[in-house]
């Protein structure tokens, strides 16, 4: 029986050893896995950082354009030298801005507000119209295009969240600054949707690679997504964020978990620049958590196209198996059967 027991060995040996192999594999899989989402997050949010600064650049050459308009140049270079902003100004420089604005190629901004030599508001434009006379000169924004800069920010007006762009509006003769003029876009679903499209393969898809969500504290401006993300460990993380340079948060921050109802997201968190960064404007990449692999993890994800003899060597394994049985078989024929055998005939020889 020393072959037989031998060959139980090594089988039992053999399977001990597939059974180790199957435990410790999908570990390694799972640790590439979970790398391989944390950098497509952090590649997501730097690309979003990216796209963010153009578009600013976009938004900043738009109002530069928008301020060089003759008739805005006229009606804020005389206002500037009115002691009173009467209604009939307020009305005249605000049809000069629908006109301006009906005009406009592209994506028109949702306000606008023009703001003469002394930084008060002439007029405004798609929101708040029937309001004009208040000082505008103060909001850093204002001021450096009142000292002709050109530059971006983004704004907290009415618990809504707005990317703006200003520019300083220059007289002909003399050449002198005559005002500024404030343009702001909404950040809206359909302008996260416009920061998230360079992650897709293909225009007509639906599915992206990452999600975006804006936030202000607690509450959702905007999202390419419909879930509800628990926003507790979010507004935390942001909170715990020092560095000066937003656009470094996407490098510095790590990958953080989050739940929406039943569901897990794993997600980075950068600060959105600007003045509204004080209101703690932020946004994160998300994406869902990739389900733990491990040995269950890898039997749940089993296909059926896995299991086809196209993929799977099911001729080598059924191979193996019959050569492990034709060996076990003759080891015990060889070392139990025919001694058995030998051992009857010789008792039934002796008993006659």
């Amino acid at each position: 029986m020393f072959f037989s027991k031998i060959w139980l060995f090594l089988l039992t040996l053999v399977a001990a050893i597939a059974v180790t192999v199957a435990l410790l594999l999908p570990r390694p899989a799972e640790r590439a896995h979970v790398m391989e989402e944390q950098q497509r997050l952090a590649v997501g949010c730097g690309v979003v950082n990216i796209l963010l600064g153009d578009n600013a650049r976009r938004r900043v050459d738009f109002a530069r354009r928008f301020g060089r308009a003759p008739e805005l140049v006229n009606a804020l270079a005389t206002a500037s030298g009115v002691e009173t902003l009467d209604d009939k100004r307020n009305a005249s420089t605000r049809e000069i801005g629908n006109r301006l604005l009906a005009s406009a190629k592209g994506e028109a901004p949702d306000f606008a507000m023009f703001v003469d030599a002394r930084g008060r508001v002439v007029a405004r434009v798609r929101r708040d119209e029937k309001d004009f006379g208040d000082m505008a000169a103060g909001r850093p924004l204002v001021d450096d295009a009142l000292a002709g800069l050109v530059r971006d920010d983004l704004w907290v007006m009415d618990n809504t969240l707005f990317l703006v762009a200003a520019a300083p509006v220059i007289g002909r003769d003399p050449l002198e600054y005559v005002g500024a003029v404030v343009l702001g876009h909404r950040v809206t679903a359909e302008l996260a949707r416009g920061f998230t499209e360079w992650s897709r393969g293909d225009r007509d898809s639906t599915r992206f690679h990452v999600d975006l969500a804006v936030y202000l504290g607690g509450e959702l401006m905007a999202s390419t997504s419909a879930v509800a993300i628990d926003t507790a460990p979010m507004v935390q993380t942001v909170s715990e964020l020092t560095d000066k340079d937003v656009t470094r948060d996407c490098l510095l921050n790590r990958p953080i978990n989050l739940r929406a109802g039943k569901s897990e997201y794993t997600a980075v968190v950068a600060r959105m620049p600007g003045e509204a960064q004080a209101r703690q404007a932020y946004f994160t990449v998300f994406i869902q958590r990739p389900a733990a692999l491990g040995l269950v993890g890898s039997t749940t994800a089993i296909r059926r196209s896995d299991l086809s003899p196209a993929s799977f060597p099911w001729v080598f394994v059924g191979a193996g198996f019959v050569v492990a049985l034709i060996l076990g078989l003759g080891l015990m024929v060889w070392e139990a059967d025919r001694p058995l055998r030998r051992l009857a005939g010789c008792l039934f020889y002796t008993s006659d």
